[in-house]
């Protein structure tokens, strides 16, 4: 007899929300890390051994977590032989299958409140990649990690997060004094349908995470690559980030100085609200903006914006752009000897002759602490 998946799955489901409802989680006991392991046993018969060396190493954790909460983290991400039998390898795996029946010997470890979401948030990160999170997550995750002003990380990327979990996540940020890090990668935050777009009086997704932006003053570090952001989405981020624009920055200015947009379909006209900015940012030191649309037009908008006006920004990265050619070789090598605040340069995999590599290689021969990768 066959396997409907499609009511496996919604068991699945129904499983999972039980879990998660306030009856699921009261049912499930907060038991030590010995007990939590025990039913996972027969799945890995070596798990007590290294139960007790990850205990043996935590007696005393610099942080707030207690001794049994911090093993729990270092038991996730041990590694050991045979690899099948690693904790990491065989909770994945589990989950991937989305079946309940086979989930519930991990259900003590990875669904115990005091140690799924408090410790992550005890140990000021909270790691939920590729865990399929949606927008109906994002109330969750905010109250827990973000209101409560408890993390300094979330990372958040591979999964569905849309304009409408931007919209809860940067509401939740907008009081947060505690976040230095936040990691959306790969999700779908350039995307709203039109029933939601009108429901929002039309705003962009972007809108959201630049009025964010605008007011908060902790991040230090953003990941947006793979969110289909296109130039409008970064006109809005870029105007949240120019110091003349934002009034906020007059009195403090941003904070933000790592910044990935690679995959966001970024042209040259994104490319130039970019180069606007950074006349005025001097905060910004790391600029990702791999795997884009720039054309040689956008490499002469930024080489001319570092030759004129910034001189603090230090890493760029313009691989992968195909539209990047050899006709910008000469305003890369004026960059190159004027500018002495660039340490690094990706331009790999982008539309350059041997010849015009060659060119670059000569042009930076004598830069200490430089890296060119072309």
């Amino acid at each position: 007899m066959g396997v409907c998946h499609g009511k496996q799955n919604t068991k699945y489901k129904d499983f999972f929300d039980y879990l998660l409802s306030r009856n699921g989680i009261a049912r499930i006991p907060i038991v030590t890390l010995e007990q939590a392991v025990t039913p996972l046993i027969p799945l890995l018969p070596n798990i007590r051994n290294y139960v007790r060396l990850a205990k043996d190493k935590c007696t005393n954790p610099s942080d707030s977590l207690t001794p049994n909460e911090s093993a729990s983290i270092m038991l996730y991400t041990m590694g050991w032989q045979p690899e099948e039998q690693c904790l990491y390898n065989v909770l994945n795996e589990t989950l991937s299958l989305k079946d309940h029946e086979q989930l519930q010997p991990c259900e003590l470890f990875i669904l115990d409140p005091k140690f799924a979401f408090e410790t992550a948030c005890k140990s000021n990160l909270v790691n939920l990649s590729e865990q399929n999170i949606t927008d109906r997550d994002m109330k969750f995750i905010v109250k827990n990690s973000i209101a409560r002003r408890c993390c300094q990380r979330v990372r958040l990327p591979n999964n569905h997060i849309t304009a409408q979990g931007a919209l809860v996540l940067a509401k939740g940020l907008q009081e947060n004094d505690t976040l230095e890090l936040l990691d959306l990668r790969n999700n779908s935050i350039g995307d709203l349908d039109s029933e939601i777009r009108i429901k929002l009086h039309h705003y962009e997704s972007a809108h959201y995470l630049a009025e964010m932006l605008r007011k908060n003053r902790t991040l230090t570090q953003l990941y947006l690559s793979k969110n289909h952001l296109g130039d409008r989405g970064i006109e809005l981020l870029t105007n949240a980030l120019d110091d003349e624009n934002n009034e906020i920055s007059s009195m403090k200015p941003s904070t933000l100085q790592h910044l990935y947009l690679g995959e966001n379909n970024i042209t040259d006209v994104g490319i130039g609200y970019i180069a606007n900015m950074l006349k005025t940012n001097r905060i910004l030191t790391w600029l990702w903006l791999s795997n884009n649309q720039i054309t040689t037009h956008g490499v002469e908008l930024l080489s001319k914006v570092l030759l004129e006006d910034n001189f603090t920004l230090q890493w760029l990265f313009l691989n992968y752009n195909q539209g990047i050619n050899d006709d910008c070789i000469n305003t890369l090598e004026s960059l190159f000897k004027y500018n002495y605040s660039l340490k690094t340069i990706y331009l790999y995999n982008c539309n350059l002759s041997a010849a015009a590599k060659q060119k670059l290689y000569q042009a930076v021969r004598y830069k200490t602490d430089f890296d060119l990768e072309v």
